[in-house]
């Protein structure tokens, strides 16, 4: 198998697990909600689009050093947006913590 289809692979097994947490109801979109998340150690794992404009990335990243949290930067905000079913995001925290660890996973064999 390719590089290029292991990539292509993986990276729909990391959308995939997003999309799932969402329905399952355990994602927080958006700085806000993210930044909440992690004060009510409500947030398991973060991740963070490759694309995040530069102060968000080092204020999520901040934070998440702060709180002890694992998190990745992977993809661009569009393809994360659509795996959630909305437009452009850039940073999520999922709630739960298997899958948390799930995404963490994907989004290490995928990388940034």
């Amino acid at each position: 198998m390719t590089s290029a289809r292991v990539d292509s692979r993986s990276e729909e097994r990391l959308l995939s697990g997003l999309g799932l947490a969402a329905r399952a109801g355990r994602v927080r979109v958006g700085m806000d909600a993210v930044g909440q998340s992690i004060r009510r150690d409500e947030a398991k794992a973060i991740v963070i689009a490759g694309d995040a404009p530069e102060p968000v990335r080092k204020r999520v990243e901040r934070i998440v050093a702060q709180s002890g949290l694992s998190h990745r930067v992977v993809l661009d905000g569009d393809r994360l947006g659509h795996a959630l079913g909305r437009p452009r995001v850039v940073v999520i925290a999922v709630t739960d913590a298997a899958l948390g660890r799930h995404v963490l996973e994907l989004a290490e064999d995928v990388g940034s």
